[in-house]
């Protein structure tokens, strides 16, 4: 090196920008093809029941398939008697 150069220093490393977080959708739309009767009125009824939460917040899909599956348990255990 002479003496009119002056030494370049590497720059400094940066970390990654993370990614923007995304919030969940305000609501949540299936759009599933129609549901065939299962032949028991309970099973129909609990499976209903989660078709009518489309398009509703997460907090009520969320609600609607505990209920569903609380449902279909209930229903289950009937049936071993």
């Amino acid at each position: 090196m002479t003496e009119d150069q002056t030494p370049v220093q590497a720059p400094e490393p940066t970390a990654p920008t993370p990614e923007p977080a995304t919030s969940p959708p305000d609501r949540i739309n299936l759009d599933l093809p129609p549901r065939e009767p299962t032949g028991d009125a309970d099973v129909d009824h609990a499976l209903a029941a989660l078709d009518d939460v489309s398009g509703a917040g997460l907090q009520e899909h969320l609600e609607a398939v505990e209920a569903a599956q609380g449902a279909l348990q209930q229903r289950l255990a009937d049936t071993r008697g």
